[in-house]
């Protein structure tokens, strides 16, 4: 399943996992627990597009697709843009 167009101000952000052993094993820390997650706009507007953000996880559906765990949300999720 492909996701062709996004309605609205509609985004779909990847996690990314930076608690993560070179072997691949996710340490769980106080700040995994938090309610904010680090993520990689994949689609969406085109000034977010491929830039690292800061979201709300619950202000975002998490759904899997192809394997792969994403977030579907509006654009007033997104806490800020990081560096």
């Amino acid at each position: 399943m492909e996701i062709k167009e996004l309605f609205n101000d509609y985004l779909i952000v990847r996690q990314i996992v930076e608690n993560q052993t070179a072997s691949g094993i996710i340490l769980n820390t106080a700040e995994s627990s938090d309610k904010y997650v680090v993520g990689e706009v994949i689609k969406g507007s085109n000034e977010l597009t491929g830039r690292r953000v800061l979201f709300n996880q619950y202000a975002f559906d998490q759904v899997e697709c192809l394997g792969k765990d994403i977030f579907i949300g509006k654009k007033e999720g997104i806490v800020g843009v990081l560096a």
